[in-house]
Parts: structure tokens; C-alpha cells; sequence
């Protein structure tokens, strides 16, 4: 874990920051369609995403997801004005995956690390690390032998696959990701997706991880 911290940038540089705003392209390829997504995130564990949808040049619609450290909402195009409040049963390991310093907090936000052995991610050796939460909640992250960046992490809702890391503001980050997602209002979704813009330390507030009031 202290190398991969150090691979990112080091514990200084990645406390520094205390949110990150991005603007992403994505192609679902199980679905044929693209989307373009609007991303902020804040400490200690705050998320908010909006995901507008196209499909032969028309707009489908948007889906919004809030999580304000407690409680998951999610809207998509047809519910827009009526987000839906995600029961505890689906959103399990919500905070531990938005933990904003998840990889530098890993002493206080897992209950146990394990070395699970050797694997290989698209060509790449890699420690197979398993971390389980004091609710039971249980990760697999893939780390690269040679850079010691994260390959590969895995989840009861989903798996993303991580490549071209460049540096932004002193600590790198993903430019690209492939993503399965286990959503829980559906069928699941894979997807590409690369980030066109990032930037950290957005300003943000309190009600921008929440609904919007009616």
C-alpha cells in the first residue's frame, strides 16, 4: 500500500486536494449508446454524477446519482423530478467506495487486508488484495508489480479497469477506465470511458450531494 500511495503522488500531495470535479465521454458498448458524464466528488465521502445519454444523435436523457456520506439517491430521465432514496440493502460499501482519501485512509477504512497472491490484468502481473470493511463489505484491488498503480478494482457492484495515469495538480489519475457496473435498479452496463477534462479543488457545497429540493 505505501508503494502504490507513493506511485499516486505521495500522502502530502493527495490530502492537499479536498474535491475533484470531471467531464467524461463514455460508450456503453452493451447498450449502444454514449453518454457524456459530469462527475464531483468531495471529502470525507460525498459523490455526485449526472450521465446524459445519446443514441443516433438524440438525447434519451439524463440520469443523476447523489450519495451525501449516508444516503444514495438516483434519478434517471423519466423519474427526473422524483429521485428515489436507494434502501441500505443496495448500497452496501457506498461509503467505503467514496471515501475521498480511500487510499491513503486504508488503515482506518478497512478491518482487514489480505494478500490473496499473484494475477495477471491485461498482460501485467499484479498482487491480488483483498479488503473487507467492518460491515462485511469486501474489495479486490490488482496492483501492478512494476508501477505499483491500480489495475483493477472489484465490488459486489461491479469492477473498473484503470489505464492511461497522467499527472494532474502533483497526484495521477486515470484517463481511462472500463467499467462493469451491478446496477441495482437494472441489469448492469459496460462501459468505456475517458475522461476529457479533470480538476481538483472545485468548489462545492453541502446541497450539491443531495436532491434538489421540489
Amino acid at each position: 500500500m505505501a508503494r502504490t500511495i507513493v506511485a499516486l503522488g505521495g500522502e502530502a500531495n493527495l490530502r492537499r486536494h479536498h474535491s475533484w470535479e470531471s467531464i467524461e465521454d463514455a460508450t456503453l458498448e452493451t447498450q449502444g449508446v454514449r453518454a457524456q458524464l459530469h462527475t464531483v466528488a468531495a471529502a470525507p465521502a460525498r459523490f455526485r454524477s449526472e450521465r446524459d445519454l445519446f443514441a443516433a444523435r438524440r438525447r434519451l436523457g439524463t440520469a443523476r446519482r447523489w450519495f451525501d456520506g449516508t444516503d444514495t439517491y438516483v434519478a434517471d430521465g423519466a423519474s427526473m423530478d422524483k429521485p428515489v432514496r436507494l434502501p441500505a440493502s443496495l448500497t452496501e460499501g457506498a461509503r467505503e467506495e467514496n471515501d475521498f482519501y480511500r487510499e491513503i485512509s486504508w488503515k482506518t477504512l478497512w478491518e482487514a487486508v489480505t494478500l490473496r497472491g499473484m494475477s495477471d490484468v491485461d498482460g501485467v502481473p499484479a498482487l491480488v488484495l483483498e479488503k473487507r470493511a467492518a460491515s462485511g463489505f469486501t474489495v479486490t484491488d490488482f496492483v501492478s508489480t512494476r508501477t505499483w498503480l491500480p489495475l483493477r478494482h472489484e465490488s459486489s457492484t461491479g469492477s473498473v479497469t484503470y489505464a492511461d495515469w497522467r499527472w494532474v495538480d502533483r497526484v495521477r489519475v486515470p484517463f481511462t477506465r472500463v467499467v462493469h457496473e451491478e446496477d441495482p435498479l437494472g441489469a448492469g452496463a459496460d462501459s468505456t470511458v475517458h475522461v476529457r477534462e479533470v480538476r481538483f479543488d472545485a468548489p462545492t457545497a453541502e446541497d450539491m450531494f443531495r436532491p434538489p429540493t421540489p
